[in-house]
């Protein structure tokens, strides 16, 4: 097994390598060019496992808000768009499998990072996905969106 960081390196390797590969985004990534590696990876049949850090900021970057929040960056109101929702538009649930979970529950995060890539027979190659939603700690999401639990949940 690899891990790769960012969609378009793993997705890029698949094809020379052998072993399963699991590649961490985080979820500005993922609104950037992530979404694109993920529907690539399931075109080609890659047997990839991509962990979608969604913590409804760009921390890199000064803390901008992504598109997973209701706000837009001087705060006024707009769509919110939905990881999982979009990761589960590129193909048919045959095709991929997403789980979303708190990352702060380390014990069934940690089980799942750890078996995800296994969940199928080793010679089918699987493309899937885990959205791992928490906000990061210095953000306070309600600020930016009241409508957000801490696990990035819809509140109505």
């Amino acid at each position: 097994m690899s891990f790769k960081p960012g969609g378009g390196t793993g997705a890029g390797i698949d094809p020379f390598i052998r072993n399963k590969q699991v590649v961490f985004m985080g979820d500005s990534t993922f609104f950037h060019s992530g979404s694109a590696a993920i529907s690539n990876s399931l075109k080609n049949g890659q047997d990839i496992t991509y962990v979608i850090l969604d913590n409804k900021t760009t921390a890199m970057t000064g803390h901008q808000p992504t598109p997973g929040i209701g706000v837009d960056i001087l705060r006024r109101p707009t769509v919110a768009q939905d990881i999982e929702q979009i990761v589960r538009g590129l193909g048919s649930d045959a095709d991929l499998g997403v789980t979303r979970i708190d990352p702060s529950e380390r014990g069934r995060y940690k089980k799942l990072i750890e078996s995800t890539p296994w969940s199928a027979a080793k010679s089918v190659p699987v493309t899937s996905a885990t959205v791992a939603s928490r906000s990061c700690s210095p953000i306070n999401e309600s600020e930016l969106d009241p409508g957000l639990t801490t696990a990035g949940q819809r509140t109505a």
